[in-house]
Parts: structure tokens; sequence; C-alpha cells
């Protein structure tokens, strides 16, 4: 390799690290901004439509935020009931859990007492200081009100600045653009199409995943699972995060058949849950979405372990939406240089 590429290479790759150890350091802010971002290019639709009405984009940006605080406040008094019920039931919730746990313990206590023997047998000190002792019968603790207040100045601080982000991204993201397009001498319609896409594959797969968490209710109520509803929301919410969302609630499942369930019957909710999801993402989601917006499974996978990594849930959130875009936009730079690498005759 010629030391200029070897030189190239170097630069490349600390720029990467460099723009990962930024990325990460600046959570708090980068994470609402990217969730802003994202929640402007979905809302794109919305804005463009109340354009056409005539208004300007002053006014549309901010009916279009207003529309969104206006959904946030009502999806918050929709969900506080079910949160209030579960807060109620955890101190029951945590001690069926911890029962569970105990009979997994003792069924497993001859398995555990060899281990011991055989430890004790091959230590020098004949065991002596590394004794299993009890396990700390702390458990799982439930937030408390201070837990809550201590919490509540950065969760504040986050959602002002995507309430901000939001706002001005809605208000200047056409100037934006416009010099995006202008630095990479590509015409800013490509930006626009690359939202459009988005947009589109964003409202199919909400439609999908409310009907699938609705399903998902549906079954769990007539598996006799309590607080079906709840679970058919959790699982439409968990299912925007492709993968990784489905396998955490189908373990979640699990222990709450360990818990209200006895025997075989236990791993019902979960079995019928995977079923579930398996006939929607081979077969409904493939055929309402169309190949037109696939992406390479592996790239979704790691997009999703780097963004979770780096930004935890709202990095889940936003991956794959940003992954969509990237790739159309990409797509679009990409074209006019296919387009002056064709022969003259080529169609």
């Amino acid at each position: 390799m010629q030391p200029a590429r070897q030189t190239q290479l170097a630069l490349t790759t600390l720029a990467i690290l460099a723009l990962g150890g930024v990325a990460y350091v600046a959570q708090p802010i980068l994470a609402p901004l990217a969730l802003a971002f994202v929640t402007a290019i979905i809302l794109s639709p919305v804005q463009t439509g109340l354009r056409c009405l005539g208004l300007p984009m002053g006014a549309a940006a901010t009916l279009t935020f207003v529309a969104v605080l206006c959904a946030l406040v009502i999806a918050i008094f929709l969900i506080e009931p079910f949160i209030s019920d579960l807060y109620a039931q955890a101190p029951a919730l945590k001690y069926e859990l911890r029962r569970a746990m105990e009979g997994v313990r003792a069924a497993l206590g001859g398995l555990s007492d060899l281990s011991n023997e055989v430890e004790t047998a091959i230590s020098p000190d004949g065991g002596a200081g590394g004794a299993a002792g009890e396990p700390d019968d702390d458990g799982m603790s439930i937030p408390t009100l201070g837990d809550a207040l201590f919490l509540a100045p950065a969760i504040a601080a986050q959602v002002m600045v995507f309430a901000g982000g939001l706002f001005f991204v809605l208000l200047s993201r056409d100037d934006m653009y416009r010099w995006l397009a202008r630095a990479a001498k590509v015409p800013s319609e490509m930006f626009r199409a690359a939202d459009r896409l988005v947009a589109r594959y964003f409202i199919a797969i909400t439609i999908i995943n409310l009907c699938f968490g609705s399903i998902v209710a549906l079954v769990m109520h007539l598996i006799g699972l309590p607080n079906a509803p709840l679970w058919g929301a959790v699982a439409a919410l968990m299912n925007f995060v492709l993968y990784l969302g489905p396998a955490l609630f189908a373990m979640t499942l699990l222990v709450a058949g360990v818990l209200v369930f006895d025997g075989l019957y236990s791993g019902l909710p979960a079995l019928a849950f995977v079923l579930l999801n398996i006939c929607e993402g081979q077969f409904i989601t493939p055929t309402l979405v169309g190949r037109h917006m696939r992406v390479n499974p592996l790239l979704i996978f790691l997009s999703l372990c780097l963004l979770l990594w780096l930004w935890g849930a709202i990095g889940g959130i936003v991956a794959i939406p940003l992954l969509v875009w990237g790739q159309s936009v990409l797509a679009g730079l990409k074209q006019p240089a296919l387009d002056a690498a064709a022969p003259a005759g080529a169609p």
C-alpha cells in the first residue's frame, strides 16, 4: 500500500473513532437532537400538506410542533393509569419473582452442593474465605419518589433539547437541505425524497405495529395474562426496535408466565408472542413495506447495536430511520457518478 493511501486510511480511522467518542460523550445533547431530526422527517408530510394549504413555513412548523405536543400529552394521559397500576403491583410482582427464583435455586440445589464440594476439595485452604454465602436479599428495588426527583432535571433537560430541536428543524429544514445541496452539488430534492421514503416507511411500520400490538393484547387476554392491553401496547412499542425489542419482550413474557401460571402453561405467552412475531416479520411486513424499502439485515443489526451502545433507548428508536435516510441519500449521491460513468448510448 502506498504511503499516501496509508496516511488517508489512518486519518479516516482516527476521524471515525473521534466522531464515535464525541457521540458517546455528548449523548445527553446529540441523542434528543437525533430523535428531533427523525421526528421532523416523519412529520414532513404533515408540514408539506400545511404548506400546500398556503401557510408560510413558520406557521406550518408551529402548527406541526403544537400537534406533536398535544399528541404526546394525550398519550401520557392514556398510559398513566397502566403505569400507576403496574407501580401499585410492583411489590407483589417482586415477591412472586423472588419466590420463583427460590424455587429455581432449590431445584438446582444438588448441582450447587456438588460444585461447593469440588471447590472445597481443590482449594488449598479447604474453601475458607471462598464459601458461598446466602445471596443478597435486597432483590429488585422499587423506584421511589426521591429517585424520580433525582432524575427529573436530566429528563427535563433532554425533553427541552428535543422540543427545541424539533421546532427549529421543522422551521429550517428546507434551508438546511438547500445548504447541503449546494455543498454536495446535488439537487435538494434528493434530501426531500429521502424524507418521503422514511415517512412512508415509518407510517407503514406504525400501522403494522399497532395492529400487531392489538393482536398480542387479544391473544394475551385469551391466554389469561393480566393487563393484556398493557402487554399489547408494550409489544407494539418494542417492535419498533427490530430484533432486539421482540427478543427482550419475549423474555419478559417468559418471566411473566412463570409468575402467573404453573407448569408448562407458563411458557405459553412467550411462545404465542414468538409465533406472532415470526408471522409478522416474515410475511406481513415484507409484503406491506415492499422490497424497495428493504435494508440489509446485517446493517440493521450493526446500527442497532452501535446506537444502543452510544445513546441507549433513544438510539434504538432512531437507528432504523437514520439508516434508511442515510442509505437513500448515499444512493442519490452515487447516482450522478453512475450516470457520468455510463456510456453515451446506454439507456
